[in-house]
């Protein structure tokens, strides 16, 4: 067989391809994932400052291990955003296996109040008023490429104060 120009792009061409299909398939691999969340514990329910600790539970179903090289998470209130958290740590998550993942939330009670037109009394007499959506977002690194993980999470401040009440064990 000759050596030729068409060859070699011939070749390229069904290596690329090859390369394609398996890293589509790792892709899918990746993808069979569940996030749940664990828990949240709060660190300071004030007025100056509303202070969480969010935990979830990532299970990985899938033959692939997953690193996660970072987060990137924004927290609304009536499609308004409030807080936004990075964390730029590295977790790793083994395959068929769950791990914890953690973050920390820090919000200004002022602008909450800002957005919602009330005051804080009025807040705390209604907290069903008020739901947080977590929007997450996972950056995963797969070979040479980042792929994004979105989830979202909602919880009221109603929600938020009864655990903030409950002993710390």
């Amino acid at each position: 067989m000759e050596l030729n120009k068409k060859n070699i792009i011939i070749g390229l061409g069904v290596i690329s391809a090859g390369v394609g299909a398996f890293l589509y398939y790792q892709y899918l691999q990746l993808m069979k994932y569940v996030i749940k969340v664990k828990g949240i514990s709060v660190r300071r329910l004030g007025l100056k400052d509303i202070n969480f600790d969010v935990f979830l539970n990532f299970v990985n179903e899938s033959d692939v291990k997953i690193d996660i090289v970072e987060q990137k998470h924004k927290i609304y209130i009536s499609d308004t955003e409030i807080s936004n958290v990075v964390n730029y740590s590295t977790n790793i998550i083994q395959p068929n296996s769950t791990s914890v993942i953690g973050f920390n939330v820090s919000i200004d009670p002022t602008k909450i109040l800002n957005i919602l037109k009330v005051n804080f009394m009025e807040l705390l007499a209604d907290p069903n008023k008020v739901n947080l959506l977590i929007d997450m977002n996972f950056k995963v690194r797969l070979y040479f490429f980042n792929v994004n993980i979105n989830y979202g999470y909602q919880i009221g401040l109603k929600d938020l104060i009864e655990i903030a009440k409950k002993p710390k064990q």
